[in-house]
């Protein structure tokens, strides 16, 4: 595994930083590190999904994301598929590709955009036990997507 492959790894499974910056996850009203809400916390190992404490984390499975006709989710949200820049507009702005707000268990977080790239980066094969993990590309398109969000909330800290 690549250090940058370990540096997204460390972001989903522990919300570890490499650039030793600060990410904070926003739940509702609190503010918390994201070493507290990990990816992987509520998401599984896998990106799978699963359900505690009466909450269902989605399954991030790139296939699943990607399903061209959408999702329809038993609160009745309804949203077409993602794709790069709208997976990563859910974990800064917590908006699903339709631009409705997911749920408040789901944590909007603050990061750098470094953090960001280093998370798609480790994305892909952060988990390389499926090849159905989501899939975030490495590419100057995913840099300038990171970029994009620059002058949001999650870059003011």
């Amino acid at each position: 595994m690549s250090k940058v492959e370990r540096r997204g790894r460390a972001l989903y499974l522990r919300g570890e930083s490499s650039s030793k910056r600060e990410i904070n996850a926003i739940v509702g009203e609190l503010d918390v590190p994201a070493s507290t809400v990990t990816c992987a916390g509520c998401h599984g190992r896998r990106g799978e999904g699963k359900t505690e404490g009466g909450v269902t984390a989605g399954n991030l499975t790139w296939s699943n994301l990607l399903k061209p006709y959408g999702h329809t989710h038993p609160s009745g949200r309804k949203h077409g598929a993602f794709d790069e820049k709208l997976f990563i507009r859910s974990l800064v702005e917590g908006k699903d590709p339709a631009g409705n707000e997911l749920a408040v268990a789901m944590p909007r977080f603050v990061m750098s955009p470094e953090d960001i790239a280093n998370f798609g980066h480790g994305v892909d094969i952060s988990l390389f036990l499926s090849s159905s993990w989501p899939y975030i590309r490495t590419s100057t398109a995913f840099h300038t997507i990171a970029g994009s969000y620059r002058s949001s909330r999650c870059w003011s800290r």
